[in-house]
């Protein structure tokens, strides 16, 4: 499977509508990152990737609960992750809150989310350590606080292989923690795995027993 390249357009040709509009942005550098399994990522050299803009609580589609919540503020990574959920066949509702304050009150329902017709809880939250305003520990925090009424399963998706933020995520109510990759490729084998258990095999609870 190949990087994606740079396009002006900002979206490859799809059948469906992109959850991103067209901006521009580069991609800089990451350096190397570690797995947990003990693998090593290899660092790729600064270029563009397709430009895109990511406006807050972006969704796809009109209806229903979104299956994804994720929740990241750095564009780069925000693309890569929404590209390769798509490629593995995730075509459900993906909702993209940008800021770490705005993603809590989401998903403890405080105004002006607290109507959950209309912004309900995700099936899936994808969060980010490293957020503006509020940061991905302390939503954890937060939502452990909130009771099990209100928890959703939320995958730790994060740059940092620190063993002090792993440690602290589990801490605090993560149910899983998984390191950024930074190759595109591996992006899509990673977005593979959490649809494959996360959306298929893990069995959430019924909504009368929240």
């Amino acid at each position: 499977m190949r990087p994606i390249p740079a396009r002006a357009s900002g979206w490859p040709s799809s059948r469906r509508r992109p959850v991103c509009t067209a901006a521009t942005r580069p991609w800089n550098r990451h350096p190397a990152r570690v797995a947990r399994s003990g693998s090593r990522c290899r660092a790729v050299p600064r270029r563009a990737i397709a430009p895109v803009t990511l406006p807050p609580d972006t969704r796809r589609g009109e209806t229903g609960s979104p299956e994804i919540l994720l929740v990241e503020d750095e564009r780069a990574d925000a693309l890569l992750i929404l590209r390769a959920l798509e490629r593995c066949g995730v075509d459900g509702h993906i909702r993209l809150i940008d800021d770490g304050e705005r993603a809590l009150d989401y998903l403890i329902g405080a105004p002006p989310y607290d109507d959950r017709q209309r912004y309900p809880l995700p099936r899936l939250v994808l969060l980010d350590l490293k957020l503006r305003k509020i940061g991905g520990i302390d939503i954890l925090r937060r939502l452990q606080t909130a009771g099990a009424k209100d928890r959703v399963p939320v995958v730790v998706l994060s740059s940092s292989a620190q063993n002090a933020d792993i440690e602290n995520a589990y801490r605090y109510g993560a149910n899983s923690y998984l390191v950024k990759p930074v190759r595109f490729a591996e992006f899509c084998e990673l977005a593979d795995q959490i649809r494959s258990y996360w959306l298929s095999t893990n069995a959430p609870p019924r909504s009368s027993d929240l």
